[in-house]
């Protein structure tokens, strides 16, 4: 059995009401993540997603491997989030905007230094990819991109 936790900024604010992506950068739409990863991961691969939110990590988490997906203003939090995982023993991998966007313009080994594994596509693209080389136990450092 092999437990993922998705670490996503959470868009819902309980004093202010839901959160704006237009107003507010920390909450661009990225809590659909869990969903789609769970809907594309076969029920008989003996994977586990659990969800936590960025801003309140679940650190301890029965989860192998701890997904952080964020924008560029989540990025001091996600890096800071990803170490306290990686003290705990966890295998971190990055996705989202800002690690895209870092790609693009040649500081990758920003994201890099924080995560063990990044992600440089879609999910629908590179999930079956990532998801198998998990369960095989062969997590390369990087998927897609170039």
């Amino acid at each position: 059995m092999v437990n993922v936790e998705i670490v996503v900024p959470n868009n819902y604010n309980n004093e202010k009401g839901p959160r704006s992506w237009k107003t507010d950068l920390h909450a661009l739409p990225s809590n659909v993540l869990p969903a789609y990863l769970h809907a594309l991961t076969p029920e008989d691969s003996g994977v586990t997603i659990t969800t936590s939110d960025l801003h309140n990590p679940n650190y301890n988490t029965r989860g192998d491997y701890v997904i952080i997906s964020f924008a560029t203003a989540n990025a001091p939090n996600a890096y800071n989030v990803a170490q306290e995982y990686k003290r705990r023993g966890k295998t971190v991998i990055f996705g989202g905007v800002h690690v895209n966007s870092l790609e693009k313009i040649g500081l990758l080994s920003e994201a890099e230094q924080f995560s063990d594994s990044v992600c440089l596509e879609e999910a629908d693209i590179i999930w079956p990819i990532i998801l198998g080389d998990i369960l095989s136990g062969k997590l390369k450092k990087a998927y897609g991109g170039g």
